[in-house]
């Protein structure tokens, strides 16, 4: 149904790009999509719904806390991320990162609060809360630490925690999955 050039026009006739400036190009595409997905709760659900599977051009990965998945779309594996004419070491350091990135959202500040059901549970034990927020606590100042004197900016490791978290451990679950 996506491939379909009237389901598409359909689709993106409320979208107007009416400028050559990026950032008003970006800012409508964010709306756009903002209002789709609000359109989305108030519609009958249509089943199949190419809107949630039919991006297939997204070049990201994305952990589902509520189904506890990892989504991969196969436009990632390419490019620079995966290729079969390359090193293995490359793989893992592209396509494993991006894998290992995903899976640690599951055990990030927000994903550990839910069970392998994708339930909100509480079911980690006291010590390991206690290890995480440690650690945790480590990333926000380190990253709090980044800055960029010439333009007066400082990074915010709280809000970047979630993302530092899932970089840290895509990075070192890549690694060790090269190294096994």
């Amino acid at each position: 149904e996506f491939l379909s050039d009237e389901t598409l026009e359909d689709f993106y006739k409320e979208l107007h790009l009416e400028s050559d400036n990026f950032l008003k190009i970006r800012l409508s595409t964010k709306r756009f999509d903002y209002e789709s997905v609000a359109k989305r709760l108030v519609l009958p659900v249509k089943q199949p719904d190419w809107f949630e599977f039919g991006n297939v051009v997204n070049v990201n990965g994305h952990y589902v806390r509520q189904s506890n998945i990892i989504k991969l779309p196969a436009a990632i594996l390419q490019g620079v991320f995966f290729s079969t004419d390359r090193p293995r070491y490359m793989n893992y350091g592209g396509i494993g990162f991006i894998i290992g990135h995903e899976i640690t959202h599951g055990f990030d500040n927000t994903g550990r609060l839910y069970d392998k059901f994708g339930s909100l549970k509480d079911w980690w034990a006291p010590s390991a809360n206690t290890k995480f927020i440690r650690k945790a606590q480590c990333l926000i100042d380190q990253y709090g630490n980044v800055s960029v004197p010439e333009f007066g900016l400082n990074l915010n490791g709280s809000l970047t925690q979630p993302e530092n978290i899932a970089d840290n451990g895509g990075v070192r679950n890549a690694y060790l999955a090269y190294n096994e």
